[in-house]
């Protein structure tokens, strides 16, 4: 008869190899639960440093618009106002430099035309319409500054046509100012009839207004007035 074949038993795995292997998955998982940990760790570190780089830039933005203002109305230390008007402007440049806003724009602009460099004025008023065009607070005080500006170049058609954007908007803010200024700058071409129309049309429709009051309104004040900071 045929010898028969034994069978090699198989071990089965032993306590020690069990144990041996749990320890070796317990190892991978906190290798994977400790890398997680890092890298949520790291985001925080960079959502919190993020949030601070932007509340400090912020904080310097409000900083430097707020010297300039205060150079520019003449507040604090005294000094001529040209060498005012020259701190003013670098202040508000700098602010520039960390965002662009209607009212540091519009500084900046009558900061140049206090300068008398009307046309760099009117450069930074057109960039100021163009980027805040819905702006209602400096939209129509920079139209009314860079029509002074075009005057001051004799270049009155453009003055003109500055203000003709608020004057032929019957709700538009500031129209009684432009009205005013528009009158005024028909006067010095020769234009009367026309000048006395405008003036006419002020004291019909904005009767309180302060330029109603007066034959000749100077609309500067209105566009040197200070304007509420947003």
């Amino acid at each position: 008869m045929p010898k028969a074949i034994k069978r090699k038993a198989v071990k089965g795995k032993t306590e020690e190899n069990i144990v041996e292997s749990l320890q070796e998955t317990l190892k991978a998982r906190k290798k994977t639960l400790l890398i997680g940990a890092g890298a949520a760790l790291a985001i925080v570190l960079i959502v919190l440093g993020t949030f601070y780089f932007m509340k400090s830039r912020t904080r310097k933005f409000e900083e430097l618009n707020y010297t300039g203002y205060r150079l520019f109305y003449g507040m604090g230390t005294p000094m001529p106002p040209q060498e005012r008007y020259r701190q003013a402007l670098a202040s508000f440049e700098e602010a520039r430099k960390i965002k662009k806003s209607p009212y540091t724009l519009y500084y900046i602009g009558a900061s140049r035309y206090e300068l008398g460099a009307y046309d760099e004025a009117i450069k930074i008023f057109g960039e100021l319409k163009k980027s805040f065009p819905e702006d209602k607070n400096y939209v129509p005080l920079t139209t009314i500054k860079s029509a002074m500006a075009y005057a001051k170049t004799g270049r009155m058609n453009e003055a003109l046509k500055e203000l003709d954007g608020l004057v032929n908007v019957k709700d538009s803010p500031m129209r009684d100012a432009a009205l005013a200024e528009s009158a005024n700058i028909l006067k010095s071409m020769g234009k009367e009839a026309q000048a006395a129309e405008r003036l006419e049309t002020l004291k019909k429709e904005y009767p309180e207004s302060p330029y109603a009051k007066e034959e000749k309104a100077p609309a500067a004040s209105a566009a040197e007035k200070k304007p509420t900071k947003k």
